[in-house]
């Protein structure tokens, strides 16, 4: 892959890996590309890739155990990834797709990415008794819908709500989970 310097937005330090620096590069375009050199091999190479940092962040920390995060000033604001993609039918997963939950405090997404780059994402927000999820941007494949409405059940009554919430219909979690 080669890339111009005019496309990219900006580097980052994000930690190291078998003692060598590993960094983010936010591509103007919206990709976001994570390098380092591995044990055993002789030169940088592309880590992780994602259409979101915290995607590409969670793909190394899970491919490379060995990766040690660098102590970021806003930690505290650092989403929780949590990867769904076992939760995808097995046609949609062959074809390179994952499914990834990222939560903050009272908000999440839930994104859907194909060969690392994001295709479509339900957001939601925590409200008294129900995660209330907006609309897709696009139109859900229904075993993806069915995913989705899954892992929001889920996530709803980790956070002790009774409902889910799209599109004004109000659905109990019990029952979707």
């Amino acid at each position: 892959m080669k890339i111009n310097p005019s496309e990219i937005g900006d580097i980052q330090t994000i930690g190291e890996l078998d003692g060598n620096p590993v960094e983010m590069t936010r591509l103007l375009g919206g990709l976001f590309l994570i390098t380092g050199k591995p044990k055993g091999k002789k030169g940088v190479e592309v880590l992780a890739a994602a259409s979101h940092p915290a995607i590409a962040k969670y793909q190394i920390e899970k491919n490379y155990r060995d990766f040690r995060p660098a102590l970021q000033k806003s930690e505290r604001f650092e989403p929780e990834i949590i990867g769904l993609t076992e939760l995808l039918p097995k046609n949609i997963r062959k074809n390179g797709h994952d499914l990834y939950l990222i939560k903050n405090e009272t908000s999440m997404d839930f994104v859907l990415t194909r060969h690392g780059t994001e295709i479509n994402k339900v957001s939601g927000t925590l409200s008294n008794d129900a995660l209330v999820l907006q609309a897709p941007q696009k139109d859900l494949d229904v075993g993806v819908a069915h995913s989705i409405g899954k892992a929001s059940a889920r996530e709803a009554i980790s956070n002790n709500k009774a409902f889910v919430v799209l599109n004004e219909k109000k659905f109990d979690a019990k029952k979707l989970a």
